[in-house]
This record gives structure tokens, C-alpha cells and sequence, in this order.
């Protein structure tokens, strides 16, 4: 079954700016809160707070840093057989702004 094309364009714009964000990250020693709410954004536009039960992208809300920060290494590593899109997106993330993206997303009040 092919992949609706506006999720093939959402994770296209996840990955131009995550390119965008990696060679500052590198050359200042890991993400500012900036460069992670940049990356944040991408991720809101496909895992809403309000689309839990409405389609199969499931909220990041509720989660705790080490859940999130876990998780994400999974798709990093590939080691979620069924995901089709987070591993790729996960392949141009360093570990410190996976973490960044962890703590992020793991705070009460998730921006």
C-alpha cells in the first residue's frame, strides 16, 4: 500500500531542516534550545497533541525522557521493524539532539 504523499512531504520538510540544524549543532557542541524547537516544530507537524486516537501517529505527550530518548534511539537503530518514516528522520539526529528532543517533548506543558 503506498504512503499518502502528504506524509512523504511532511517528513521531506523534517528532514531539510533537520540538515539544516545539524552542522550548527556540531560546530557548537550540541543543540541550543533554539535549534531544538526548530526541530520540535517538525515533529508537531506530523504528532499533534490533539490527533491522539485520530490517526495512526500517536501523541508525544504524557511520555517521560527516558521513554521518548528510547525510543527515538529504537527508530535511530532501526530497530522498529513496522516504522516506515521515524527511522529515516531518526538517521539525521546525533544523540544530543535526540535528547534535546526528549526533554523537549517530555516537559508538562509540551510546546
Amino acid at each position: 500500500m503506498p504512503f499518502p504523499a502528504f506524509f512523504v512531504s511532511r517528513a521531506r520538510s523534517a528532514l531539510a531542516c533537520s540538515g539544516l540544524l545539524l552542522a550548527t549543532a556540531a560546530s557548537a557542541g550540541g543543540p541550543s534550545v533554539q535549534d531544538v524547537s526548530v526541530l520540535a516544530g517538525a515533529c508537531v507537524n506530523c504528532h499533534l497533541a490533539g490527533a491522539a486516537g485520530t490517526t495512526s501517529i500517536p501523541s508525544l505527550q504524557g511520555f517521560s525522557e527516558e521513554q521518548l530518548r528510547s525510543r527515538l534511539t529504537a527508530f535511530q537503530a532501526g530497530q522498529v521493524p513496522a516504522a516506515t518514516v521515524m527511522p529515516r528522520l531518526m538517521r539525521g539526529f546525533d544523540s544530543e539532539q535526540i535528547a534535546g528532543l526528549a526533554r523537549w517533548f517530555a516537559q508538562p506543558a509540551a510546546r
